[in-house]
């Protein structure tokens, strides 16, 4: 079945946004099925080029590779950033999800904080 047509044919059965998760969960679980049938993890066939991820939640390494901001307003989360960017995270996660114009807004205060500490 051509791609087109199977993601027209799942939205017949899951219709709107309401049903995204599970179209998704069903297309990630066909997709899982395939790469195992063929024998090939999921990351490889992917693009992957490892098959792990370093975090460091315990502050083991001299580098503190990221941080997460939370939904809050675009404010509180500049003010965050430029927080968490002095204590030397290297790597900034924002929460989205709510509300989209919010989330665009927020996104914009931390881009022009970042831009005027010098951050690229």
């Amino acid at each position: 079945l051509h791609p087109r047509w199977r993601a027209i044919r799942l939205r017949t059965i899951f219709p709107g946004h309401a049903f995204a998760s599970a179209e998704a969960g069903v297309e990630m679980a066909v997709i899982a099925a395939v790469a195992n049938s063929i024998r090939i993890p999921l990351w490889r066939l992917f693009g992957g080029a490892s098959n792990t991820v370093t975090t460091d939640i315990t502050g083991r390494f001299k580098k503190k590779p990221d941080i997460t901001i939370p939904i809050v307003t675009r404010n509180e989360a500049a003010q965050l950033a430029a927080k968490y960017q002095g204590q030397g995270f290297q790597t900034l996660k924002l929460k989205v999800g709510k509300n989209l114009n919010s989330d665009i807004e927020v996104l914009k205060a931390i881009r022009r904080l970042l831009i005027y500490l010098g951050c690229k």
